[in-house]
């Protein structure tokens, strides 16, 4: 089995686990915003209003924020791992060039490895942001509600 094979062995698995990841991240943010707007509307109904709207609309809203803040953060990912492939394959090559003592030739190839650990790191930070933006937004969408519906009912 060559590095290649290898590192598409890797790649492959580890885009299989960033798939799973997400599918639990999205069903995780969809249960607790769907319990969260569920529990708005059968507690906030009484003699026939609505007493919540406002909480709902916010909590919908945070639920369409989060899941698109955590697909945001797979496509992070997934250039993350784009990235990660073209440095492997540059670094790889640079060492060719180094075999070979092609002085003019390896200094582009440099030049690529410099700018792909750049772009690696902006989608490092992009995924980061993401998640966190998602987590908040998740919190909020089951937290907003809560504290409305429990403030509510206990005055």
């Amino acid at each position: 089995m060559t590095m290649t094979d290898l590192f598409k062995e890797k790649a492959a698995r580890l885009e299989g686990i960033n798939a799973e990841a997400r599918l639990k991240w999205v069903t995780t943010l969809a249960v607790g915003n769907g319990a969260a707007l569920f529990a708005a509307f059968s507690l906030g109904l009484k003699d026939g209003d609505l007493l919540f709207p406002a909480a709902t609309l916010i909590s919908a809203w945070l639920f369409l924020v989060g899941v698109g803040a955590a697909s945001f953060a797979h496509l992070c990912e997934a250039a993350l791992m784009h990235h990660m492939e073209m440095y492997w394959r540059w670094s790889s090559t640079e060492k060719v060039y180094e075999g070979l003592n092609d002085v003019d030739e390896l200094a582009s190839v440099r030049a690529d490895l410099k700018k792909a650990d750049e772009q690696g790191d902006h989608a490092e930070i992009g995924v980061a942001w993401a998640s966190g933006i998602s987590s908040l937004a998740f919190v909020l969408g089951v937290a907003v509600p809560l504290v409305m519906l429990t403030a509510r009912h206990l005055s």
